[in-house]
């Protein structure tokens, strides 16, 4: 699985239908804001709409915009639209949608950001906090949680220039730490290798796959426990 913005896609049209599949009206609404093409105009020049897919399926989406439905307001950006098709549903792959709400966040150096929802109990489990109601644009109410980004994040892109990129045959999340204890050791593990690469021994940090429909919170916590037996507590995070 991955997630894609519908704008940095060639196959627009593709995605185009599988939102229209929703069966919730937002999802229509979506789908009329992208067809005719008013998105900019409702959600924001600089807004995104985020994909999460399974090869040709869309399994979840949202939006990440200037704007949402609490207007007017100085409260931005926005996590909207957010819907999960369902069959896939009780998954946690909304958790996935964050994730690259909090990437696209902390690249923009924004703090906070704004859910707009009447469910009780759903956005609290991706640590969420209820911040108040308040009046949408028909002048009903809304309940608003804020979403707090990590400002301890450190965003970098790495370059293999040993090995050049040649070609990509499937997409693979990997969750790893580096672990140490209150008295300043750190832990490792050790890796004997035979493949393409070569022979050789590495002493390498530890984790691995990230499972479907688990935050990367969640595995690395797992990969710990299952490779060095050690609870762990995160208390800093290096994306890439």
């Amino acid at each position: 699985m991955r997630v894609i913005n519908y704008f940095d896609s060639d196959r627009q049209s593709h995605w185009l239908n599988e939102i229209k599949r929703g069966d919730w009206g937002a999802a229509g609404f979506l789908y009329e804001l992208l067809s005719k093409g008013t998105f900019f105009d409702a959600a924001g020049e600089n807004s995104k709409v985020l994909l999460l897919t399974d090869g040709d399926e869309l399994i979840s989406f949202c939006t990440y915009a200037e704007k949402d439905d609490i207007q007017p307001t100085e409260l931005t950006p926005w996590m909207g639209f957010v819907y999960t098709f369902p069959e896939h549903r009780g998954h946690h792959y909304v958790g996935l949608l964050m994730e690259e709400v909090e990437r696209l966040a902390i690249k923009e150096g924004v703090s906070e950001v704004y859910i707009s929802t009447n469910h009780i109990g759903l956005y609290e489990k991706y640590g969420c906090e209820f911040k108040a109601e308040m009046h949408d644009m028909n002048g009903e109410l809304s309940r608003v949680y804020v979403k707090k980004v990590p400002t301890n994040e450190l965003l970098i892109e790495l370059q293999d220039t040993e090995w050049p990129f040649e070609y990509t045959d499937h997409d693979r999340r990997i969750a790893r730490a580096i672990v140490f204890d209150e008295e300043g050791y750190f832990y490792f593990v050790r890796a004997e290798r035979d493949d393409d690469f070569g022979r050789a021994t590495l002493i390498e940090t530890s984790g691995g796959g990230v499972e479907a429909g688990e935050d990367m919170d969640s595995a690395i916590k797992r990969e710990l426990k299952e490779e060095l037996g050690a609870e762990v507590r995160v208390v800093a995070i290096i994306t890439i």
